[in-house]
């Protein structure tokens, strides 16, 4: 029973080897950040989406040509707006740099295939500003966040993404991406009565260019 088991797993693991492969590439495009915030009874103040950019650095590894693992260290600008009853509003800017961890399922033909990913995140929270505006007396200023204990700078969450790759050779090929970053960490620490929760989860649209940087052995470099 455990010798036909062994050359059973043997089998598994020649022909991973034989079809394992390596690609890096360079992804960008845009995000919506969408505050999930805790306002408790402060019903005049508001929280609303804003556009931001993403750029990222994948790295994968694909154990066959269905399955693999994503490193993508990316940094993200990001924004949101605050408004407080009818007289103050503020534009929030925050720049991340986040580092997800993926699964990769991908089916499809031999020139484009769908791909599924699914994983956690870590990351931190590097530079934020912000414009304000106060109706009543016309005022405009930007503020540099100056970072206190207040805040947590560390990030982390769970992230899921599905997309379309577009094989153009062994060499190259293309990618469009959405993805959805769901945060699991406030950025605000819960440091006095009526402070506010803060989540922030991203919607990104990416598009990518990867290189084979490994051949599979079982097929021919070109």
């Amino acid at each position: 029973m455990k010798r036909p088991f062994s050359i059973f797993l043997l089998t598994l693991l020649c022909t991973g080897a034989a079809m394992a492969q390596w690609s890096v590439g360079v992804n960008a495009g845009v995000n919506i950040d969408q505050p999930r915030v805790n306002t408790q009874y402060a019903y005049t103040r508001t929280y609303t989406y804003g556009a931001g950019a993403v750029l990222a650095l994948p790295v994968q590894y694909n154990f066959l040509d269905w399955v693999g693992l994503v490193l993508e260290p990316n940094w993200q600008y990001r924004s949101t707006r605050y408004r407080q009853a009818l007289w103050y509003e503020e534009k929030q800017h925050d720049l991340y740099m986040e580092v997800p961890l993926m699964v990769d399922f991908s089916f499809g033909g031999k020139k484009v295939r769908g791909f599924v990913r699914v994983g956690g995140y870590i990351g931190g929270w590097l530079a934020s500003w912000r414009d304000c505006t106060m109706d009543e007396w016309e005022n405009h200023e930007v503020i540099r966040q100056q970072f206190t204990d207040q805040q947590n700078r560390f990030d982390a969450g769970v992230v899921g993404g599905l997309g379309l790759r577009w094989l153009a050779d062994r060499k190259v090929s293309m990618s469009l991406e959405y993805r959805y970053y769901y945060d699991c960490l406030s950025s605000e620490k819960p440091h006095k009565v009526g402070s506010y929760n803060r989540y922030d989860n991203l919607h990104t649209i990416t598009l990518g260019v990867h290189f084979n940087v490994t051949q599979p052995k079982n097929e021919p470099s070109l």
